[in-house]
């Protein structure tokens, strides 16, 4: 979705047209900016058990300061609750 969309879609008049025609209501995403000392803001969770889910791991700690699991005892990661 363009930025325009996304500016109209959460103006007052834009969020109550939108909602009457039934399209999705998009939430404006974070963009990247050169010179962050880590891209990803926040914890990330990491789930599935698939060969992406296992390549991710090496270099997830780069990404961002904190890795969790989706559940219990997986990639021996802790598992993210709601408190993180």
């Amino acid at each position: 979705m363009t930025d325009r969309y996304i500016a109209f879609a959460n103006s007052p008049v834009g969020r109550r047209l939108v909602g009457a025609v039934g399209l999705p209501s998009p939430l404006r995403l974070e963009r990247w900016q050169a010179g962050r000392v880590r891209p990803v803001d926040g914890p990330l969770v990491i789930g599935g058990s698939g060969a992406l889910a296992e390549a991710v791991l090496p270099f997830a700690g780069k990404l961002t300061d904190a890795v969790f699991a989706a559940v219990d005892g997986q990639f021996e990661l802790p598992r993210w609750t709601a408190e993180h």
